[in-house]
């Protein structure tokens, strides 16, 4: 008998392995049939669209559970019998699938594919990565990707005719082939080195290429394997090993692009966006083009991409996505405002969304899975492949429960509502600003700068930010009523795109200072008109999360600056930061004025028109009447000084802000976005700056998006208090640990993650709640009449307390020791515990109009 090796068995190996891919995308593809017959009234168990929506990212969820057993298993267990065991819960979730008798029976059948879903694109392209000659690597990731279309395919098309039940049999079949195959398939050979069988990672090596003496390869794997310095795949070497950083920010933003391009939304929604488009083509023969053309695409991309190269592709790739994202999106948004009759263009929403498939599958579905297996040392590659697997699952359930929800609430194309939450990119302008200290600041001062900068003048670059900041909101208050809030905000693009010019070519500290202090003046005005455009325009319901994701969005940007900063040039940046503006200029021209801002002004038929887009309503003569009922209680007052302090129902809110803002600045988040890298200086002895640094900012966004999604059902003051209880308890132990550090003669270098442990913990705290919840409230519990005067002082003495906090970290720290600023802060938040259950009022689900109802009657009490 002929001995099957080299070549022959690797290819044997990509369609083994590749049927799993097809499993795979069986599931992946089968909402799109199936949910639309299930909330369908004569369906045999009725689901809800919500339910019908987690019925859909059930399997994502369980992917993202099965991403995380691989960490423990592929280096344990094996590539090849992990692959193997996939092939169980596939099985189970398929029988499942076929006898399920209610929507729950199908979450949980999902789940457990998931599970399998997630070990497979785990497992195969690290098998495959490491089976495969290095000419033909990029041909098997994807065809992994090709039979995974496929799949999903083969369920758009099949299950548009066959009941649910025989499908779900006959794909019983796939995983049995599956566990045939691999069962007499090799096991890889960096396997057998990692886990020092060099003898049967020689025998591994003679199979796949065909050789006898397989030596140098041998020795190759083992010089990666000592260049990993022993790493062991854990997660702090992962992070801080120079070698992976630039390929986790680079796999960080492809695997984010990749799924908020809305690739998995389409799958599980396409027949419901194709109706929208019924009147050209039915949604069943453009699903099927769709596929076939993604599949054609995919399969012209497996042959070219070991010859054309990764990166012409992706950049082909990801234009042609945008592009057509664009054309489908403007499609949507001129069809809703009902500006123009569409009915004769109703190709456009196909045309833009075989371009949009086309692009996609030429190389963004299969270049990032491919850049895994590829960029990380060996070491680390088992970790690397599971973590941004699990990051695959997270951003996509983001992703089609982000579709679902403003597709139901708002239309296909988002409508003004979610087509106005593109002015949080304002907010994403101010935290790249506000961000920009952390990296740079210690760059300038250290010895050898471009720009020398000592410690005080740092401090002074880092603050001018604030200090221009406190003028912008000053602006605000004098044109808010007088130019209106879009205007405002569109005029906001110009002075960031001059800052970051002014930065990228800066050569001494004063034209940085002025940059600075020009980009704090759109940040004091965003943060006066774009929270004062939101809390008039979004529904009761809503606007916490319109709130919430203007401060989500300010985090982002610092994240993004505190991540990238250290390892890319200031002027580089500073240009790519350009963008950002462009954008913000070109979606508010579209939007429309905020009914509110009329109202006050007097031109009523033009508030009308407003709340006509704003609410998708008609007759909104109920609505404009209750803000035609506050402006009048407002007294004339036209936002005063004097009127504000004395209106009664503004002096309960003045006492509320005045402590929350002080208790928000002063819990030191301010100072710890400056001087981060600083402070955490003190716990690199149990890891790097850097490394926590990214923890840091991760963690917090991942809380912040939390909060964002809970804050319209638990409540405002529910999370404002834990957050300030924890915010509380976290400065004390760190404050604790550095007095001791500096006070005492104890040796504290076994305990030296206290302080990252304790940073950690404030910045949980801290996005829970304070980071948001007192911006939300300015919004909304100060009256018509004075509530621009209310936006602009509390945005400047925002601006004042933060420089204060900022100079008085800077300054304690530098004079008396960490332990000063750190006890102070923790001071300051303890009382605000007090004060937050005594005099803080619930306002969720309640419009503009109750809240200032309820501070009346409180005000007479």
């Amino acid at each position: 008998m002929v001995a099957i090796e080299g070549r022959t068995l690797q290819y044997i190996a990509l369609s083994a392995g590749s049927l799993s891919a097809l499993s795979c995308g069986f599931h992946l593809g089968w909402p799109g049939p199936y949910l639309q017959q299930l909330v369908e009234e004569d369906s045999a168990f009725p689901v809800t669209d919500s339910e019908g929506s987690w019925i859909a990212i059930s399997f994502l969820i369980g992917a993202f559970c099965g991403s995380g057993l691989c960490v423990a298993l592929l280096d344990w267990a094996g590539r090849r019998r992990l692959v193997i065991f996939t092939n169980f819960p596939f099985v189970a979730s398929w029988l499942m699938v076929a006898f399920a008798g209610s929507w729950w029976e199908l979450c949980a059948a999902r789940f457990v594919a998931g599970l399998s879903d997630g070990m497979v694109f785990c497992a195969v392209p690290l098998y495959f990565s490491e089976v495969a000659d290095a000419k033909v690597r990029g041909l098997f990731v994807s065809g992994l990707i090709v039979m995974h279309l496929t799949g999903v395919l083969f369920m758009a098309v099949v299950g548009s005719f066959l009941p649910m039940k025989s499908v779900a049999l006959f794909c019983v079949s796939v995983p049995l082939i599956v566990f045939l195959t691999f069962l007499w398939l090799p096991e890889t050979p960096h396997y057998y080195v990692v886990r020092g069988d060099l003898e049967n990672a020689r025998r591994s090596l003679r199979k796949l290429t065909a050789k006898v003496d397989v030596e140098p390869e041998i020795g190759h794997i083992l010089e990666t394997m000592d260049d990993c310095d022993g790493s062991k795949g854990k997660l702090l070497n992962f992070i801080s090993n120079g070698n992976s950083r630039r390929g986790i920010v680079i796999l960080l933003l492809i695997r984010t692009v990749q799924q908020f391009s809305g690739y998995v939304a389409f799958v599980f929604y396409l027949p419901a966006i194709l109706t929208e488009a019924s009147d050209f083509v039915s949604p069943v023969i453009s699903t099927s083009i769709y596929y076939t053309l993604q599949m054609t695409f995919a399969l012209i991309s497996m042959v070219t991409i070991d010859r054309v190269g990764r990166k012409p592709i992706l950049v082909f790739s990801v234009a042609s996505v945008t592009l057509s994202l664009s054309v489908v999106g403007v499609y949507f948004l001129v069809q809703g405002y009902g500006y123009v009759n569409l009915k004769d263009y109703s190709w456009i929403p196909l045309l833009g969304l075989f371009l949009f498939i086309s692009g996609y599958s030429s190389g963004l579905h299969s270049i990032p899975v491919l850049l895994v297996g590829e960029i990380f040392p060996i070491g680390v590659k088992v970790l690397a492949i599971t973590l941004f697997d699990m990051y695959y699952s997270i951003v996509s359930s983001i992703a089609s429960k982000f579709f679902q929800y403003t597709k139901d609430e708002f239309g296909m194309y988002g409508y003004a509502h979610s087509h106005a939450l593109l002015g949080t990119l304002t907010a994403l302008s101010c935290g790249f600003h506000l961000g920009w200290s952390a990296p740079y600041v210690p760059q300038l001062v250290r010895d050898g700068a471009t720009i020398p900068v000592s410690d005080g003048e740092g401090s002074w670059i880092a603050i001018s930010f604030l200090i221009g900041a406190f003028c912008g909101s000053g602006l605000s208050g004098l044109l808010l009523d007088r130019v209106g809030r879009r205007k405002l905000i569109i005029f906001t693009s110009l002075p960031f795109v001059v800052s970051w010019l002014m930065v990228a070519f800066a050569t001494s500290i004063w034209e940085l200072c002025l940059a600075r202090f020009i980009a704090g003046l759109p940040d004091g005005v965003v943060f006066c008109a774009v929270p004062l455009y939101f809390a008039e325009i979004a529904d009761a319901e809503v606007r916490g999360l319109f709130m919430s994701a203007l401060t989500f969005m300010q985090l982002v940007g610092v994240l993004l600056m505190g991540v990238v900063g250290p390892h890319l040039p200031m002027k580089s940046v500073a240009l790519y930061c350009l963008c950002v503006p462009v954008v913000i200029f070109a979606t508010f021209l579209f939007l429309p004025e905020a009914p509110h801002y009329y109202v006050v002004r007097g031109e009523l038929e033009r508030a009308r028109e407003s709340l006509r887009k704003f609410t998708g309503v008609e007759n909104v003569e109920e609505h404009l009447g209750s803000i035609l009922e506050t402006v009048v209680e407002c007294d004339n007052s036209k936002g005063t000084l004097t009127n504000f302090l004395t209106n009664e129902k503004s002096r309960r809110g003045i006492l509320v802000l005045l402590v929350l803002r002080g208790v928000e600045q002063f819990s030191g988040y301010i100072a710890f976005v400056f001087y981060l890298p600083a402070i955490l200086e003190d716990a690199k002895d149990f890891v790097s700056p850097t490394t926590s640094t990214a923890i840091y900012y991760s963690l917090q966004i991942l809380v912040a998006l939390v909060a964002m999604v809970i804050i319209d059902k638990v409540g405002r003051k529910p999370l404002l208090l834990i957050s300030v209880t924890i915010v509380s308890i976290s400065l004390s132990l760190v404050g604790a640990y550095f007095t001791l550090q500096n006070l005492s003669g104890i040796d504290l270098k076994d305990y030296s993650w206290i302080p990252l442990a304790g940073l950690l913990l404030f910045i949980v705290g801290y996005s829970a709640g304070l980071h948001c919840i007192p911006l939300l409230l300015l919004g909304e519990l100060f009256p018509i009449g004075v509530k621009v005067l209310a936006m602009s002082l509390f945005d400047m003495y925002y601006c004042l307390i933060s420089s204060l906090a900022s100079k008085f970290f800077q300054y304690t720290k530098d004079e008396f020791g960490m332990h000063v600023p750190f006890l102070t802060f923790a001071l300051c938040c303890i009382c605000g515990v007090p004060f937050t259950i005594y005099f803080v009022s619930e306002t969720k689900d309640k419009t503009l109009e109750e809240i200032q109802m309820e501070s009346k009657s409180k005000a007479k009490v």
